[in-house]
């Protein structure tokens, strides 16, 4: 449970990074033993936005975990840097239409084969 719970305080710690602001919903996967914490991120006075996704659900023995942000309405080729728990994660750079995207997974199992998201850091 504390795990569940520090990765929605990582979801808005995103946001917060991202000077934007969020509501977060976390369910159960609808029976299938699945876990996903989703915040959607907003910001004031302006049309920017985000999504942060979080994903877990076990495939056999093994954990599967996934990480996203969606990032839009943006400045182009803006810099967009992402801290959880004050550690930095990442950075994010829009892209021409002032939109980009960030992806984590676990490393182990991999049933999108080709989808190129890195492993998600151990620490």
């Amino acid at each position: 449970m504390f795990r569940k719970f520090s990765l929605v305080i990582a979801a808005l710690a995103a946001a917060a990074s991202l000077s934007l602001f969020s509501t977060a919903r976390a369910d159960g996967g609808g029976g299938g033993g699945g876990y996903r914490v989703e915040a959607r991120l907003t910001g004031v006075g302006t049309l920017a936005s985000a999504k942060s996704i979080y994903r877990e659900r076990m495939i056999g023995t093994t954990l599967e975990q996934r990480f996203k942000i969606q990032v839009e309405d943006f400045a182009p080729n803006t810099p967009l840097v992402v801290h959880i728990n004050g550690n930095l994660f990442g950075t994010i750079v829009s892209n021409s239409l002032g939109q980009g995207e960030f992806n984590f997974r676990t490393v182990i199992v991999d049933d999108t084969p080709g989808d190129d998201a890195p492993p998600i850091p151990t620490d």
